[in-house]
């Protein structure tokens, strides 16, 4: 797992639910952000480390925790991040939930596991303003391309899914802050599609 260009996946098969992206929230606005060149007003400042570990993913979602994470290939130790630890983890680590990778042409994204969902629900103002996510069109390559100011959905292996708001991208670094959100297993959603084959399309949510 290294760079972009060399370690996304091949297209793989996804869940019943893996088609198109779109998320409804409670609140919010459109975010005020200078996108994935935002990042060279942070040059020789020196971000804040990683936030201490999470008691768990419930307390999590109560307070935001803000985490820096440098490029895999340049950094590996300090790339990836796990939830469930609360900490930075290597990019190559087996706890790894996301993990940053910075492409030769100057993007920056988030990459996921195989087993872990990953989208993009555009820019908020605030991680607590997102209350419903639809449970469909997670990335197929389990990637997301960055913007400061937006926010993207992470629904982890354990079924826990978590929102991550990227605040700054700067050379080859990347600044965010993340809450848990909720709880569904594969099974859980996977079920009630199964049941409800016919009802109202891309049911059912994610709720806070």
């Amino acid at each position: 797992m290294h760079r972009l260009d060399i370690c996304l996946p091949a297209l793989c098969a996804v869940f019943l639910f893996s088609t198109a992206v779109r998320a409804e929230d409670s609140g919010g606005g459109a975010a005020s952000h200078g996108g994935a060149g935002y990042g060279h007003r942070f040059a020789g400042i020196s971000p804040p480390s990683a936030a201490d570990p999470a008691p768990g993913p419930e307390a999590a979602g109560e307070k935001e925790v803000v985490v820096k994470l440098d490029d895999c290939m340049d950094n590996a130790p300090l790339a990836g991040y796990s939830f469930s630890e609360g900490k930075v983890v290597s990019c190559e680590d087996s706890t790894v939930d996301m993990y940053l990778s910075f492409s030769d042409e100057g993007g920056y994204f988030f990459l996921v596991p195989e087993d872990t969902q990953i989208k993009d629900i555009g820019p908020r103002n605030q991680l607590k303003s997102v209350r419903l996510i639809k449970p469909v069109d997670w990335s197929a390559n389990h990637a997301a391309s960055l913007i400061a100011g937006h926010v993207y959905v992470v629904w982890a292996s354990t079924g826990d899914l978590y929102l991550v708001k990227v605040d700054a991208l700067w050379e080859k670094h990347a600044m965010f802050g993340w809450i848990w959100h909720s709880h569904l297993t594969r099974e859980a959603a996977e079920k009630f599609l199964k049941d409800n084959a016919g009802g109202p399309p891309g049911a059912p949510y994610f709720t806070r």
